[in-house]
């Protein structure tokens, strides 16, 4: 059984550049976190969680993000930059872990980025 703390571990080096994309969700107990490259989000082009054009999401990403979904209907898409998991020159493994607590117990589910993007039927 994974907990937050190995997984955002693991993915504590892409969070601190705010390139990656974090798939985060849970299966029982267990944590899992996944950094995605393959997203792309451009603001500036009208309300964001309206705006299709908003999100590019590669096929494959697309779909490897629809089998975490299918693990986890409340697993969450966030990037550093966008979400405030805290300040790239100030991120601890402990920052981090809190924001991501945060934001999954906040909300932020995958599937309503899928539908955004035009990807929910990948």
């Amino acid at each position: 059984m994974a907990s937050l703390k190995e997984e955002a571990r693991f993915i504590l080096d892409g969070a601190m550049t705010g390139v990656a994309w974090l798939a985060i969700w849970k299966t029982g107990r267990t944590w899992h976190a996944e950094a995605m490259y393959d997203v792309e989000y451009t603001e500036g082009r009208g309300y964001p969680w309206n705006v299709k054009e908003s999100w590019k999401i590669e096929a494959d990403t697309a779909a490897r993000l629809c089998e975490i979904c299918s693990e986890d209907r409340d697993a969450i898409l966030v990037n550093p930059l966008y979400d405030n998991l805290g300040t790239f020159e100030e991120m601890t493994l402990a920052s981090l872990i809190d924001g991501i607590r945060f934001q999954y117990d906040f909300g932020g589910n995958i599937m309503e980025i899928l539908r955004m993007a035009g990807k929910e039927d990948t």
